[in-house]
């Protein structure tokens, strides 16, 4: 094992202590339901559930880098007095295992995979999904192995689920990505930096920044780059075709990260959807306007569960 990859597995180990240090001083201990999840090739996720355990279950997949802290606004607000939230790291990411073969990132149906196991694990039933940037690829590569008929509905947030005609799916905030993947550690600390910044349209508070730059670093460079070497190549129009359950796409006009047109582009595809612009946010709507974005959330979750 070369100097330089115990370098990145001790700053990964370094940044997810440090991201559970900052959570349990900001935040009470114990909010959430923490609970391992093993997959079929051996993998462990690590999840958590916060809310109303007889509550109308909600399944969080967050984007490349990212972690299941990312949604803090939503498992920390009143949606967790009526419904149940789950959310998990994805492999690679967060306090979740972080194989080392590349072949552990770039199958697809691993990915799906990955997602009926929590939801099996944790007895959600008729979920929604919200699925946010690479999140929401996740969330239509389970679509198109598995099908709509166990879930009640979809949230896409700022997800390239699709490739608007003649124009570039990925803004100007996406080329971090690619400096991201270097192994010279500097260049990918800033890299990274750079990105988080892009991910909103306004400024972030010191402590916010902070705490989305550690857990974005505790995604080792082959993790990252084996992810987006699946991620890259998927195109899932087909199976946004079949989609039959009710489609909530959220994108915020501001987004640097995926183009605003990828929206347009799903919401044509999709038959079923209601598309929400969030004109001062950017790639994060989630977290930039989060009391608006959990009561569409809200809204969305009561009417597909009474379908």
């Amino acid at each position: 094992m070369t100097t330089r990859t115990n370098v990145w597995r001790q700053l990964g180990t370094a940044c997810v202590l440090a991201g559970a240090a900052f959570a349990a001083v900001a935040q009470p201990a114990q909010d959430f339901k923490a609970s391992w999840v093993t997959t079929s090739d051996g993998t462990r996720l690590a999840v958590r559930e916060y809310g109303n355990p007889q509550g109308p279950a909600i399944v969080f997949v967050h984007g490349i880098a990212q972690s299941q802290l990312a949604f803090g606004r939503q498992m920390r607000s009143p949606l967790s007095t009526t419904y149940r939230l789950i959310s998990y790291d994805l492999r690679g990411h967060g306090e979740s295992d972080k194989p080392t073969a590349e072949a552990a990132y770039t199958n697809g149906k691993r990915m799906s995979d990955d997602l009926q196991s929590v939801i099996d694990a944790t007895g959600a039933k008729r979920p929604v999904l919200v699925g946010w940037s690479l999140g929401g690829i996740v969330v239509a590569q389970y679509l198109s192995d598995y099908g709509d008929a166990g879930i009640a509905g979809v949230n896409f947030a700022g997800a390239r689920i699709a490739q608007p005609p003649g124009q570039a799916a990925r803004m100007p905030g996406g080329a971090f990505l690619r400096e991201m993947l270097l192994p010279d550690l500097e260049r990918n600390i800033r890299a990274t930096a750079n990105f988080v910044r892009a991910c909103v349209a306004a400024p972030l508070a010191s402590e916010d920044f902070e705490l989305m730059l550690g857990y974005n670093m505790a995604s080792p460079v082959s993790a990252r780059a084996a992810t987006l070497k699946w991620s890259g190549g998927t195109n899932f129009a087909e199976a946004l075709l079949r989609i039959r359950v009710p489609v909530l796409i959220s994108h915020g006009r501001r987004d640097q990260v995926i183009a605003p047109a990828v929206a347009d582009e799903a919401a044509r595809l999709l038959k079923t959807s209601k598309l929400s612009w969030y004109d001062e946010a950017g790639h994060s709507v989630f977290f930039e306007d989060a009391p608006r974005f959990n009561r569409e959330l809200a809204e969305f979750v009561n009417s597909a569960q009474a379908r």
